[in-house]
């Protein structure tokens, strides 16, 4: 929450946030020669702006696949909604991913992650977070490979030891000769019990 207070021909802003307390392991979008795979993040969300999102992105060639991901999810009276992680291990300069993540609904906070962490890369997480648990895979999806990019065989290697993933099995991946990445831990804020903290 963010409240600003015009006073003396300036502007006091006061910031009240939760202090990051959960200790959590992730993957980093960089690769080892300075390029970017896309990480897109949708916090309570309902599923269909996901796949809308994705889609046009297939459909106008911008990305070739996605790796989709729920962090959480729940049904109420108006559907299911949730949290939503998408991978496409396609390779982008940082300013391309940018521009790319203003084509969807994902959340801005998401967006500017990379723009403000030391190491200048988007993260998501693969480890539980509190009490909740790790990421579950959701589906593969992908259009034509229109866009002819090259794929980060590092990432590819990762997700599917972390996940069991097989329906991704048919695509015709282009991969890049790197089998590094860059895994890290670090804070997030977390609906933690007092106990948990301790």
């Amino acid at each position: 929450m963010k409240i600003n207070i015009n006073w003396f021909k300036r502007i006091l802003q006061i910031r009240y946030f939760k202090v990051p307390n959960a200790k959590v392991q992730g993957y980093t979008s960089r690769t080892i020669d300075g390029k970017h795979v896309l990480f897109l993040d949708w916090d309570m969300c309902s599923p269909e702006i996901i796949y809308i999102d994705l889609k046009n992105l297939i459909d106008k060639g911008i990305i070739s696949h996605a790796y989709i991901f729920t962090t959480y999810e729940e049904k109420d009276e108006l559907g299911v909604v949730g949290n939503y992680h998408a991978i496409c291990l396609d390779k982008y300069n940082f300013y391309e991913i940018i521009n790319i993540m203003e084509l969807t609904h994902c959340d801005t906070l998401h967006k500017d992650l990379a723009k403000k962490t030391r190491y200048r890369a988007w993260v998501l997480r693969f480890s539980g977070k509190g009490s909740r648990d790790e990421p579950k895979f959701v589906r593969f999806i992908t259009g034509e490979n229109k866009n002819n990019r090259v794929q980060s065989y590092a990432h590819y290697k990762l997700i599917h030891l972390l996940y069991n993933i097989e329906q991704d099995k048919d695509f015709k991946f282009n991969f890049d000769e790197n089998t590094k990445t860059f895994i890290t831990y670090y804070n997030s804020a977390s609906k933690l019990t007092e106990e948990e903290i301790k």
